[in-house]
């Protein structure tokens, strides 16, 4: 039975390994993508990203779960007051623990403290539970966790302790290099396609099955098309969406649109959380009795970005002063609109591995940030993008057919989303 605690979150991104041999790990190294820290994590593990205890990666294995996560002070501070803190506060829960090892150390270049304690538990067995906590810098910290049955311990531990051996930093004007090439890797892509190519990258309609595990939760249709807003002509894009999420139906309703002249964009998101049965038309206004409701509107027009965030709570706006999409975009910035990002994808060279990054509106976070996504042939012409909306947030998985199609998409969270006809979406769901 496993036993998860509540530290803050880390995330990091997969990346090639740097040739550390060591039991039991994995020859693809981790790597976080703020802060340049990296290891080699066990072989052969699950590894969920985004977990609902906080964890933004986790490791899980028959025997052992393995956890990164961030801490965050806002104060300088020592180790050792973070592993007194994070002790103090593992004793609440835990009050009859027996400390088994205890003391400072190096992890990578950096200071580093590990503590672990068994915790005696007479339905389900002694287990151990082991922390090492990473100054990143004077107000940030790693936190690496591992727990298993206190029978596992030496083997467990002597893997825990081979993780920790394999962190590195990667210095900061290596990093800085690397997003520098990514952005420019945009910027040349960018500016050898029109507004004619995005036009010709439409599918009128696209629909998705969406599955958690061995189940069905819900289904997706996209349609892109020309269309005619704000006097302007341009494309617009719209989602429809239903997610069965434990008796609680989610259904959004996000409409995007891009001007020909490239410099503006609008769109709206409308969403709504309801109990399965009840009425599932969303509403028209947020407030609707009986019905958790959000909306979500954003315009970038002349060097501007508005984003108004409206719910039961009430309105947050955000702005950003950024150059303006498209061709009238500055060297450096590679800023794309949201339906950029939608139908980037199909103008990609499949056939060439390459890395990219721009920065564009992520809606889950409310904010502008740095995406990256990096793109790995595969074979009969498909190929696959690991794209990360946000260094902050997991990876996700998108599967392209050699036409550019979409054909799966494997979200953090592990939900996948799985490419399939309209007649097959019916008869799963009662549909329009």
């Amino acid at each position: 039975m496993r036993r998860h605690l509540h530290p803050a979150v880390m995330l990091i991104a997969l990346l090639p390994g740097l040739g550390l041999e060591a039991q039991d790990l994995s020859e693809q190294r981790w790597e976080e993508p703020s802060f340049g820290l990296t290891f080699l994590p066990p072989e052969g593990a699950r590894v969920l990203e985004n977990t609902t205890d906080g964890a933004r990666v986790k490791f899980i294995d028959n025997d052992f779960d393995l956890s990164l996560y961030i801490e965050k002070t806002g104060l300088d501070t020592e180790v050792q007051e973070i592993k007194s803190a994070a002790s103090l506060k593992l004793a609440y829960p835990y009050p009859d623990m027996i400390k088994l090892e205890d003391g400072a150390m190096r992890v990578g270049d950096r200071p580093g403290w590990r503590i672990y304690h068994v915790v005696p538990h007479e339905e389900h067995g002694d287990f151990v539970i082991g922390q090492a906590f990473i100054k990143i810098d004077p107000t940030t910290f790693a936190v690496m966790q591992f727990q298993c049955d206190n029978k596992d311990y030496e083997r467990i531990g002597a893997m825990f302790q081979a993780v920790l051996d394999s962190v590195a930093f990667i210095p900061a004007f290596e990093m800085d290099r690397r997003r520098s090439g990514m952005l420019e890797a945009t910027e040349t892509w960018r500016k050898r396609i029109g507004f004619d190519d995005l036009r010709a990258a439409m599918i009128p309609e696209q629909w998705f099955r969406i599955v958690e595990g061995d189940r069905d939760i819900g289904y997706m249709r996209m349609t892109q098309r020309e269309s005619k807003r704000l006097g302007q002509n341009g494309i617009e894009v719209q989602i429809r969406l239903r997610v069965n999420e434990g008796g609680v139906v989610l259904d959004q309703k996000r409409d995007f649109f891009l001007a020909d002249n490239e410099t503006t964009e609008v769109w709206s998101i409308r969403g709504t959380r309801r109990i399965a049965g009840a009425n599932h038309a969303l509403p028209e206004s947020v407030g609707t009795r009986g019905v958790e409701s959000w909306t979500e509107t954003g315009l970038a027009d002349d060097g501007m970005l508005i984003v108004d965030q409206k719910s039961e709570t009430g309105v947050d706006r955000d702005e950003w002063i950024l150059r303006p999409p498209g061709r009238q975009q500055q060297s450096n910035f590679a800023y794309l609109s949201q339906i950029e990002t939608m139908l980037m994808p199909r103008h990609l060279p499949g056939d060439v591995a390459q890395a990219y990054a721009f920065y564009a509106y992520y809606s889950n976070t409310h904010t502008l940030s740095l995406w990256t996504r990096t793109v790995e042939p595969l074979d009969n012409g498909a190929y696959l993008v690991i794209e990360r909306p946000s260094p902050e947030v997991g990876q996700r998985r998108l599967t392209f057919g050699p036409d550019g199609r979409l054909l799966r998409f494997e979200a953090a969270d592990g939900r996948v989303l799985l490419a399939v006809t309209r007649e097959q979406i019916k008869q799963l769901y009662e549909i329009e």
